[in-house]
């Protein structure tokens, strides 16, 4: 399927696009920076949250920086996989050179709206 023909099965039945987190992350470095900007940001932030854990379990309240360490982690590992799909689909659906792209590598998935 090409840009214009998504374009107008869209309009007509809705459809949508999808990408599997892995590919996305592969075609990540060829969106511009202010795209790529969020996945950074949760790639980064969850490496803060291992310190912030320890410094309050040794020196805060020691149940209160467990749970921290116990379930932070986890939530920046499923946002990092979800903040890596959305900026490539949203940037797919905007930009016919880059969609083309992605479909001829067979990367892009489409499904119908109620299917």
């Amino acid at each position: 399927m090409q840009y214009t023909e998504y374009v107008e099965q869209k309009k007509e039945s809705g459809v949508i696009l999808g990408i599997d987190e892995e590919d996305a992350k592969k075609v990540l470095k060829f969106l511009p920076k202010k795209e790529r900007f969020t996945h950074y940001f949760w790639s980064v932030g969850w490496l803060f949250v291992i310190p912030i854990g320890i410094f309050m379990t040794l020196f805060v309240v020691w149940w209160l920086g467990f749970l921290i360490l116990l379930c932070t982690p986890p939530l920046f590992f499923k946002a990092t996989k979800v903040s890596v799909a959305n900026p490539v689909l949203k940037y797919a659906d905007g930009n016919e050179r880059f969609f083309n792209l992605l479909v001829q590598k067979n990367v892009l998935s489409f499904k119908r709206v109620g299917e």
